[in-house]
């Protein structure tokens, strides 16, 4: 069994080191980035930020394909709070001291933490080694680990277009009933959007909201246009 220590930032950004079989209380969904995420060069990677709605701080991921997995979290309902990077798993292999960081850590509404693990496009040995040495710290520390790909295509642009429309800030929440009475039926987006009683775009952006918030639906392997029907969460399409 591997021996593996838990590096991460405290509070007040000092570095901490801990055996794994200790760092079960360590909360991984709310600690900084260890380090600054890094692009990785010749790979089509570099720095995104993004502001997130789970936990209203900024996410900064080392690629696309990690920005895509940050998006999808924002809108796991199962999902309490989640950072980036926030620890780094270190232990000593031919004599030599080895390090990985995991993609995100996580908090589940039930209090499971969790380490998540993005797969690449081309799995190799690398791989392999890495998710074989995530499973043992895992283990170790009673988190659990989920290994995670983003979405693509279809489904991948309609999060896009929800995801833009993520800030509850300034939501008026009478418009957002008005709205979800106008989809107490399924119908297409351009007509409950005129029926609610507000100008078209704006319903619109307030509808990709509430399909945000679980709180309207779609059918996420069509494209999502005006025509497309929505109906409220629980309406039986």
């Amino acid at each position: 069994m591997l021996e593996i220590s838990v590096a991460y930032l405290d509070a007040r950004g000092r570095l901490r080191e801990v055996p794994a079989t200790q760092a079960c209380g360590v909360p991984i969904e709310e600690l900084p980035h260890i380090a600054p995420p890094i692009a990785h060069r010749g790979r089509g990677g570099f720095v995104t930020d993004a502001w997130v709605s789970t936990t209203g701080r900024v996410v900064s991921c080392g690629s696309l394909r990690g920005q895509r997995v940050a998006m999808a979290l924002d809108r796991d309902s199962r999902i309490a709070a989640f950072s980036a990077c926030p620890v780094e798993l270190r232990w000593d292999e031919g004599g030599r001291r080895r390090a990985l960081r995991p993609d995100f850590g996580a908090r589940r509404h039930g209090g499971e933490r969790l380490l998540l693990l993005v797969e690449p496009q081309t799995p190799g040995a690398v791989w392999e080694r890495r998710r074989h040495v995530l499973k043992e710290a895992a283990f170790q520390t009673g988190w659990e680990l989920e290994v995670t790909a983003p979405a693509a295509g279809t489904e991948l642009a309609n999060l896009q277009l929800a995801f833009g429309a993520r800030d509850p800030r300034g939501r008026d929440p009478g418009a957002a009933q008005a709205l979800l009475s106008a989809f107490a039926c399924p119908r297409r987006l351009e007509d409950g959007a005129a029926a609610c009683g507000l100008p078209r775009l704006a319903a619109i952006e307030l509808a990709h909201h509430l399909i945000w918030r679980r709180q309207l639906e779609i059918d996420w392997h069509a494209p999502l246009l005006p025509t497309s029907p929505v109906w409220a969460s629980g309406v039986r399409p």
